[in-house]
């Protein structure tokens, strides 16, 4: 979260931190070429999907994403490896397994990390995040979320990995 600093202390936390456009949206149109190239794909199809996702847990809305995707014929410009393991880097990272790793064919590399409403911090999806991107297996992240809750992280920029967060409609629980 952002700290309170001002002067110095504010100009250098910026420096090294910058939040994310708060509200992007399946559909939106941004001046971002990897946005345009290797996220809007991604998110685009679930403008037809305005209706909440009613999903049980975690591992159910992954599957609504994932026939949304093969619905729409994603899986056909893109290699896409559900739970993937990012095992390179310190001990540390060893380990990260990320929600979904989309592989495009310019060897682009777009983590996909997928979080429901109200069960996660954002400071623990901050780290687990920044995890991913210092194992160097991924090129961009795109965390998509049911909770609002989520839509505000600071980012390092000094991790050279762009994060960007879409909010998509859901909750937990069935009718």
């Amino acid at each position: 979260m952002r700290s309170k600093a001002t002067g110095a202390e504010e100009s250098d936390y910026l420096d090294r931190h910058f939040s994310h456009q708060v509200g992007l949206s399946p559909g939106d149109v941004s001046d971002s070429p990897t946005w345009n190239a290797y996220i809007k794909p991604l998110v685009d199809p679930f403008v037809d999907t305005r209706g909440d996702f009613r999903y049980c847990d975690e591992d159910e809305f992954h599957e609504l994403v994932w026939e949304v995707w093969t619905d729409h014929g994603v899986d056909n410009d893109v290699t896409i490896e559900h739970e993937a393991l990012l095992s390179t880097g310190t001990s540390a990272r060893r380990g990260s397994r990320i929600d979904f790793l989309i592989c495009y064919d310019n060897l682009h590399r777009v983590g996909v990390e997928i979080k429901c409403a109200g069960r996660w911090s954002p400071e623990g999806v901050q780290e687990q995040l920044v995890r991913y991107a210092e194992t160097g297996q991924i090129n961009t992240i795109l965390l998509l979320t049911a909770d609002p809750d989520l839509t505000d992280i600071d980012w390092p920029r000094d991790l050279g990995v762009p994060l960007f967060i879409v909010q998509l409609t859901g909750r937990r629980g069935r009718l």
